[in-house]
Protein backbone atom coordinates (compact mmCIF):
# COMPACT_ATOMS: atom_id res chain seq x y z
CA UNK A 1 0.00 0.00 0.00
CA UNK A 2 2.52 2.13 0.77
CA UNK A 3 4.16 1.66 -2.59
CA UNK A 4 0.75 2.43 -4.19
CA UNK A 5 0.67 5.89 -2.50
CA UNK A 6 3.95 6.76 -3.09
CA UNK A 7 2.97 6.27 -7.37
CA UNK A 8 -0.34 7.96 -6.82
CA UNK A 9 1.17 11.14 -5.96
CA UNK A 10 4.04 10.79 -8.10
CA UNK A 11 1.42 10.77 -11.07
CA UNK A 12 -0.25 13.43 -9.56
CA UNK A 13 2.57 15.43 -9.92
CA UNK A 14 3.41 14.96 -13.45
CA UNK A 15 -0.52 15.54 -13.75
CA UNK A 16 0.19 18.68 -12.66
CA UNK A 17 3.48 19.56 -13.86
CA UNK A 18 1.88 19.04 -17.64
CA UNK A 19 -0.82 21.64 -16.67
CA UNK A 20 1.46 24.37 -15.88
CA UNK A 21 3.64 23.74 -18.88
CA UNK A 22 0.61 24.14 -20.80
CA UNK A 23 -0.64 27.07 -19.28
CA UNK A 24 2.97 28.70 -19.57
CA UNK A 25 2.50 28.55 -23.48
CA UNK A 26 -0.80 29.58 -23.37
CA UNK A 27 0.61 32.76 -21.64
CA UNK A 28 3.09 33.23 -24.26
CA UNK A 29 0.99 33.31 -26.37
CA UNK A 30 -0.94 35.48 -25.79
CA UNK A 31 1.71 38.21 -24.98
CA UNK A 32 3.68 37.81 -28.09
CA UNK A 33 0.19 38.08 -30.28
CA UNK A 34 -0.04 41.71 -28.19
CA UNK A 35 3.69 42.37 -28.72
CA UNK A 36 4.70 43.89 -31.91
CA UNK A 37 7.54 42.24 -33.66
CA UNK A 38 9.50 44.42 -36.18
CA UNK A 39 10.96 41.39 -38.31
CA UNK A 40 7.51 40.36 -39.54
CA UNK A 41 6.39 39.80 -43.02
CA UNK A 42 3.61 40.99 -45.38
CA UNK A 43 1.04 38.76 -43.07
CA UNK A 44 2.06 39.72 -40.02
CA UNK A 45 4.05 36.28 -39.10
CA UNK A 46 7.03 36.69 -37.26
CA UNK A 47 9.88 35.13 -38.84
CA UNK A 48 11.57 32.11 -37.42
CA UNK A 49 15.09 32.62 -36.22
CA UNK A 50 15.70 28.55 -36.50
CA UNK A 51 18.81 27.26 -38.83
CA UNK A 52 16.80 25.81 -41.68
CA UNK A 53 18.39 22.38 -41.92
CA UNK A 54 17.36 21.61 -45.41
CA UNK A 55 18.67 24.57 -47.00
CA UNK A 56 20.89 25.60 -43.99
CA UNK A 57 20.39 29.22 -44.00
CA UNK A 58 18.56 31.40 -41.52
CA UNK A 59 14.68 33.24 -42.44
CA UNK A 60 16.33 36.20 -41.54
CA UNK A 61 18.78 35.70 -44.57
CA UNK A 62 15.99 35.14 -46.94
CA UNK A 63 14.78 38.39 -46.25
CA UNK A 64 17.45 40.29 -47.03
CA UNK A 65 19.46 40.43 -50.51
CA UNK A 66 21.40 38.40 -51.27
CA UNK A 67 25.36 39.18 -49.89
CA UNK A 68 28.50 38.85 -51.75
CA UNK A 69 30.37 37.82 -48.69
CA UNK A 70 28.20 35.27 -47.36
CA UNK A 71 29.19 32.94 -50.03
CA UNK A 72 32.07 31.43 -50.45
CA UNK A 73 33.46 30.93 -53.57
CA UNK A 74 33.85 27.24 -55.30
CA UNK A 75 36.95 27.78 -57.88
CA UNK A 76 36.66 25.64 -61.06
CA UNK A 77 39.87 24.50 -62.94
CA UNK A 78 40.78 26.55 -66.01
CA UNK A 79 41.22 23.16 -68.35
CA UNK A 80 38.23 20.90 -69.73
CA UNK A 81 38.33 17.14 -70.10
CA UNK A 82 37.38 15.99 -73.25
CA UNK A 83 36.66 12.36 -72.90
CA UNK A 84 34.20 10.67 -70.65
CA UNK A 85 35.07 7.53 -68.35
CA UNK A 86 32.08 4.62 -67.94
CA UNK A 87 32.25 1.90 -66.08
CA UNK A 88 30.18 -1.41 -65.93
CA UNK A 89 29.12 -3.21 -61.98
CA UNK A 90 26.96 -6.40 -62.53
CA UNK A 91 24.35 -6.49 -59.61
CA UNK A 92 25.36 -10.18 -58.79
CA UNK A 93 27.85 -9.01 -56.05
CA UNK A 94 25.07 -8.25 -54.23
CA UNK A 95 23.74 -11.52 -53.94
CA UNK A 96 26.54 -13.84 -52.80
CA UNK A 97 28.68 -11.51 -51.44
CA UNK A 98 25.82 -9.60 -48.96
CA UNK A 99 23.63 -11.50 -46.95
CA UNK A 100 21.92 -8.47 -45.30
CA UNK A 101 20.44 -5.30 -46.80
CA UNK A 102 22.19 -2.51 -44.75
CA UNK A 103 25.21 -4.48 -46.12
CA UNK A 104 24.24 -4.30 -49.09
CA UNK A 105 23.17 -0.39 -49.70
CA UNK A 106 26.52 0.51 -47.68
CA UNK A 107 28.30 -1.39 -50.57
CA UNK A 108 26.46 -0.18 -52.91
CA UNK A 109 27.03 3.79 -51.53
CA UNK A 110 31.21 2.85 -51.75
CA UNK A 111 30.52 2.17 -55.44
CA UNK A 112 29.17 5.59 -55.46
CA UNK A 113 31.73 7.39 -53.56
CA UNK A 114 34.55 5.36 -55.31
CA UNK A 115 33.03 7.35 -59.07
CA UNK A 116 32.62 10.58 -57.57
CA UNK A 117 36.55 10.60 -56.54
CA UNK A 118 37.69 9.47 -59.51
CA UNK A 119 35.15 11.61 -61.89
CA UNK A 120 33.17 8.87 -63.98
CA UNK A 121 30.85 9.80 -66.19
CA UNK A 122 28.74 6.80 -66.28
CA UNK A 123 27.68 3.69 -64.30
CA UNK A 124 25.81 0.75 -65.60
CA UNK A 125 24.50 -1.85 -63.73
CA UNK A 126 23.99 -5.21 -65.63
CA UNK A 127 23.09 -8.63 -65.03
CA UNK A 128 25.83 -10.78 -65.97
CA UNK A 129 23.52 -13.85 -65.22
CA UNK A 130 25.90 -15.44 -62.28
CA UNK A 131 23.67 -15.34 -59.74
CA UNK A 132 24.34 -17.92 -56.98
CA UNK A 133 21.64 -17.95 -54.41
CA UNK A 134 18.93 -16.54 -56.75
CA UNK A 135 19.82 -17.87 -59.62
CA UNK A 136 16.24 -19.66 -59.96
CA UNK A 137 14.82 -16.58 -58.92
CA UNK A 138 14.45 -13.82 -61.29
CA UNK A 139 12.39 -11.87 -59.23
CA UNK A 140 14.86 -11.40 -56.37
CA UNK A 141 17.39 -10.67 -59.52
CA UNK A 142 15.61 -7.60 -60.42
CA UNK A 143 15.20 -6.69 -56.97
CA UNK A 144 19.17 -6.64 -56.61
CA UNK A 145 19.23 -4.29 -59.90
CA UNK A 146 16.42 -2.24 -58.65
CA UNK A 147 18.15 -1.59 -55.32
CA UNK A 148 21.68 -1.05 -56.93
CA UNK A 149 20.24 1.75 -59.55
CA UNK A 150 17.76 2.96 -56.82
CA UNK A 151 20.96 3.66 -54.04
CA UNK A 152 23.44 5.44 -56.94
CA UNK A 153 20.96 7.32 -58.32
CA UNK A 154 20.05 8.93 -54.82
CA UNK A 155 23.75 8.80 -53.79
CA UNK A 156 24.47 11.28 -56.72
CA UNK A 157 21.34 13.82 -56.41
CA UNK A 158 22.36 16.35 -54.54
CA UNK A 159 21.36 16.50 -51.04
CA UNK A 160 18.89 19.73 -51.59
CA UNK A 161 17.04 17.75 -54.24
CA UNK A 162 16.23 14.46 -53.39
CA UNK A 163 12.87 15.27 -51.48
CA UNK A 164 12.13 16.39 -54.86
CA UNK A 165 13.12 14.22 -56.98
CA UNK A 166 13.74 10.65 -54.81
CA UNK A 167 10.68 9.28 -54.34
CA UNK A 168 10.55 7.09 -51.26
CA UNK A 169 11.44 3.63 -51.46
CA UNK A 170 11.92 0.54 -49.34
CA UNK A 171 15.42 0.15 -50.67
CA UNK A 172 16.76 4.07 -49.03
CA UNK A 173 15.49 2.65 -45.90
CA UNK A 174 19.16 2.95 -44.16
CA UNK A 175 20.25 5.41 -46.80
CA UNK A 176 21.08 7.82 -43.80
CA UNK A 177 24.29 5.00 -42.72
CA UNK A 178 25.94 5.99 -46.42
CA UNK A 179 28.80 8.48 -46.57
CA UNK A 180 27.98 11.82 -48.70
CA UNK A 181 30.14 11.06 -51.60
CA UNK A 182 31.23 14.79 -51.35
CA UNK A 183 30.59 15.42 -55.43
CA UNK A 184 31.22 19.00 -56.85
CA UNK A 185 27.77 19.47 -57.61
CA UNK A 186 26.37 18.76 -54.18
CA UNK A 187 27.17 22.20 -53.30
CA UNK A 188 25.91 23.54 -49.99
CA UNK A 189 23.64 27.03 -49.52
CA UNK A 190 26.45 28.72 -48.46
CA UNK A 191 28.75 27.88 -51.71
CA UNK A 192 29.04 30.14 -54.86
CA UNK A 193 29.46 28.22 -58.29
CA UNK A 194 28.20 29.39 -61.42
CA UNK A 195 26.65 25.69 -62.14
CA UNK A 196 24.49 24.49 -60.10
CA UNK A 197 21.49 21.50 -60.07
CA UNK A 198 18.04 22.35 -59.97
CA UNK A 199 14.42 21.31 -60.22
CA UNK A 200 12.15 23.18 -62.05
CA UNK A 201 8.90 24.19 -59.80
CA UNK A 202 6.60 26.09 -62.19
CA UNK A 203 6.20 28.53 -64.70
CA UNK A 204 7.52 32.27 -64.46
CA UNK A 205 4.96 33.99 -66.35
CA UNK A 206 5.01 33.77 -70.03
CA UNK A 207 9.26 34.26 -69.97
CA UNK A 208 10.18 30.96 -68.45
CA UNK A 209 10.40 29.03 -65.73
CA UNK A 210 11.41 28.95 -61.77
CA UNK A 211 14.33 26.46 -60.73
CA UNK A 212 15.20 25.77 -57.00
CA UNK A 213 19.23 25.64 -56.79
CA UNK A 214 19.27 25.24 -53.58
CA UNK A 215 20.06 28.84 -52.44
CA UNK A 216 17.17 29.70 -50.98
CA UNK A 217 15.48 32.06 -53.80
CA UNK A 218 14.12 30.32 -56.92
CA UNK A 219 16.24 30.84 -60.01
CA UNK A 220 14.56 31.95 -62.85
CA UNK A 221 15.55 31.00 -66.17
CA UNK A 222 13.88 32.08 -70.13
CA UNK A 223 13.00 28.19 -71.35
CA UNK A 224 9.64 27.51 -70.57
CA UNK A 225 9.49 24.10 -72.42
CA UNK A 226 10.92 22.54 -69.60
CA UNK A 227 8.58 20.56 -67.48
CA UNK A 228 7.96 21.17 -63.64
CA UNK A 229 9.63 18.52 -61.47
CA UNK A 230 12.24 17.88 -64.33
CA UNK A 231 16.47 17.77 -62.66
CA UNK A 232 17.88 21.02 -64.85
CA UNK A 233 21.63 22.16 -64.90
CA UNK A 234 21.61 26.13 -64.37
CA UNK A 235 24.46 28.71 -65.55
CA UNK A 236 24.51 31.66 -62.87
CA UNK A 237 25.32 34.79 -64.05
CA UNK A 238 28.10 36.52 -61.82
CA UNK A 239 25.54 39.11 -61.17
CA UNK A 240 23.22 37.21 -60.16
CA UNK A 241 24.96 36.28 -56.65
CA UNK A 242 23.55 39.96 -55.34
CA UNK A 243 20.40 39.60 -56.85
CA UNK A 244 16.94 39.17 -55.11
CA UNK A 245 15.49 37.24 -57.43
CA UNK A 246 18.39 35.58 -59.30
CA UNK A 247 17.87 34.56 -63.13
CA UNK A 248 20.48 32.00 -64.75
CA UNK A 249 20.06 29.97 -68.16
CA UNK A 250 19.77 26.52 -68.36
CA UNK A 251 22.59 24.46 -70.11
CA UNK A 252 24.33 20.67 -71.03
CA UNK A 253 25.45 18.76 -67.70
CA UNK A 254 28.03 17.88 -70.00
CA UNK A 255 29.13 21.71 -69.77
CA UNK A 256 31.29 21.91 -66.30
CA UNK A 257 33.48 18.71 -67.98
CA UNK A 258 33.78 20.36 -71.42
CA UNK A 259 34.48 24.15 -69.74
CA UNK A 260 36.62 23.14 -66.15
CA UNK A 261 37.41 19.46 -66.89
CA UNK A 262 34.68 18.65 -63.28
CA UNK A 263 32.57 15.69 -63.60
CA UNK A 264 29.40 16.93 -62.74
CA UNK A 265 28.02 13.86 -61.58
CA UNK A 266 27.10 10.69 -63.17
CA UNK A 267 24.43 8.74 -64.86
CA UNK A 268 22.84 4.97 -64.26
CA UNK A 269 21.88 2.76 -66.40
CA UNK A 270 21.00 -1.16 -66.03
CA UNK A 271 21.50 -3.68 -69.20
CA UNK A 272 20.45 -6.92 -68.93
CA UNK A 273 23.70 -8.56 -70.07
CA UNK A 274 27.58 -7.70 -71.20
CA UNK A 275 26.84 -7.26 -74.96
CA UNK A 276 23.88 -4.53 -74.13
CA UNK A 277 26.36 -2.95 -71.68
CA UNK A 278 28.45 -2.47 -74.82
CA UNK A 279 26.49 -1.64 -77.64
CA UNK A 280 23.86 0.79 -75.90
CA UNK A 281 26.18 3.55 -75.46
CA UNK A 282 23.97 6.82 -75.10
CA UNK A 283 26.28 8.41 -77.48
CA UNK A 284 25.57 6.84 -80.88
CA UNK A 285 29.33 6.54 -81.91
CA UNK A 286 29.83 4.37 -78.79
CA UNK A 287 32.41 3.35 -76.96
CA UNK A 288 36.03 3.92 -78.73
CA UNK A 289 38.25 2.06 -75.53
CA UNK A 290 37.17 -1.11 -74.03
CA UNK A 291 38.70 -2.16 -71.15
CA UNK A 292 37.87 -5.47 -69.36
CA UNK A 293 39.57 -6.27 -65.52
CA UNK A 294 40.72 -9.63 -64.58
CA UNK A 295 43.83 -10.64 -62.52
CA UNK A 296 44.58 -13.05 -65.98
CA UNK A 297 45.35 -9.87 -67.28
CA UNK A 298 48.06 -7.99 -68.85
CA UNK A 299 50.37 -5.44 -66.46
CA UNK A 300 48.52 -1.94 -66.28
CA UNK A 301 51.81 -0.84 -66.71
CA UNK A 302 52.04 -2.30 -70.69
CA UNK A 303 48.86 -0.15 -71.62
CA UNK A 304 50.07 1.83 -74.93
CA UNK A 305 48.89 5.22 -75.09
CA UNK A 306 45.57 5.66 -76.75
CA UNK A 307 43.25 8.89 -77.51
CA UNK A 308 39.46 8.32 -77.18
CA UNK A 309 36.37 10.17 -76.56
CA UNK A 310 34.46 7.45 -74.60
CA UNK A 311 36.14 4.73 -72.28
CA UNK A 312 34.07 2.07 -71.31
CA UNK A 313 35.73 -0.06 -67.46
CA UNK A 314 33.98 -3.42 -67.30
CA UNK A 315 34.21 -5.07 -63.77
CA UNK A 316 33.42 -9.00 -63.20
CA UNK A 317 31.10 -10.60 -60.32
CA UNK A 318 32.33 -13.21 -58.18
CA UNK A 319 33.45 -15.91 -61.42
CA UNK A 320 34.88 -13.24 -63.60
CA UNK A 321 34.26 -11.97 -66.97
CA UNK A 322 35.06 -15.01 -68.35
CA UNK A 323 32.18 -16.34 -67.14
CA UNK A 324 29.98 -13.36 -68.08
CA UNK A 325 31.15 -13.78 -71.86
CA UNK A 326 30.22 -17.24 -71.96
CA UNK A 327 26.93 -16.61 -70.69
CA UNK A 328 26.37 -14.15 -73.27
CA UNK A 329 24.91 -15.60 -76.33
CA UNK A 330 24.96 -12.38 -78.50
CA UNK A 331 28.94 -11.87 -78.06
CA UNK A 332 30.98 -13.93 -80.64
CA UNK A 333 34.02 -13.40 -78.66
CA UNK A 334 35.87 -17.01 -77.53
CA UNK A 335 37.47 -15.07 -74.52
CA UNK A 336 37.94 -11.62 -73.29
CA UNK A 337 41.19 -10.52 -74.80
CA UNK A 338 39.35 -10.93 -78.03
CA UNK A 339 36.62 -8.43 -77.36
CA UNK A 340 37.90 -5.46 -74.97
CA UNK A 341 41.03 -3.34 -76.70
CA UNK A 342 42.86 -4.09 -73.24
CA UNK A 343 42.44 -6.86 -70.88
CA UNK A 344 44.41 -5.25 -67.41
CA UNK A 345 45.29 -6.46 -64.44
CA UNK A 346 45.74 -3.42 -62.02
CA UNK A 347 47.06 -5.18 -59.11
CA UNK A 348 49.59 -7.97 -60.13
CA UNK A 349 51.18 -8.11 -56.59
CA UNK A 350 48.06 -8.98 -54.93
CA UNK A 351 48.57 -10.93 -51.61
CA UNK A 352 44.78 -12.17 -51.09
CA UNK A 353 43.58 -14.69 -52.41
CA UNK A 354 40.89 -12.88 -54.17
CA UNK A 355 39.82 -8.90 -54.74
CA UNK A 356 36.13 -8.11 -54.79
CA UNK A 357 34.72 -6.10 -57.50
CA UNK A 358 34.36 -3.31 -54.82
CA UNK A 359 37.22 -3.25 -54.02
CA UNK A 360 38.32 -3.56 -57.93
CA UNK A 361 36.60 -0.23 -58.52
CA UNK A 362 38.76 2.09 -57.27
CA UNK A 363 41.80 0.53 -57.59
CA UNK A 364 41.12 0.01 -61.37
CA UNK A 365 40.41 3.79 -61.38
CA UNK A 366 43.52 4.71 -59.34
CA UNK A 367 45.44 3.38 -61.99
CA UNK A 368 43.65 4.86 -65.23
CA UNK A 369 42.63 8.14 -64.35
CA UNK A 370 46.29 8.66 -63.92
CA UNK A 371 47.28 7.64 -67.30
CA UNK A 372 43.86 9.08 -69.06
CA UNK A 373 44.92 12.63 -67.67
CA UNK A 374 48.42 12.41 -69.04
CA UNK A 375 47.33 11.15 -72.40
CA UNK A 376 44.93 14.69 -72.75
CA UNK A 377 47.47 16.63 -71.71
Amino acid sequence: PRFTDILNKFFMMEDQGALYTQFCKKENKVKHSKKQDRHTDGHNKPYSRKMNKNLNITEEMLSKPMNSDKYDTVKLPSKGRPYTVSIAVPASILDDTCLKEDLRIYLVGQLAKSAAIFGVDEIIVYNDHCWKKCADNPKAQMNLIELMTTVLQYQECPQYLRKKLCPMSPYLANAGALNPIAAPHHLKATQWCKYREGVVMGKCGKAGSLVDVGLGRQVSVKDKDVAEGSRVTVKLTPAARVMNSPFGELVSPQEPRLEHGVAWGFSVRVADSLSEVITDCENSSGYDFLIGTSDRGTLVEDLEEKQFQRALIVFGGVDGLEQSLSRDKLLTASCPQHLFDAYLNVCPQQQTRTIRTEEAVPLTLACLTAKFSAWNK
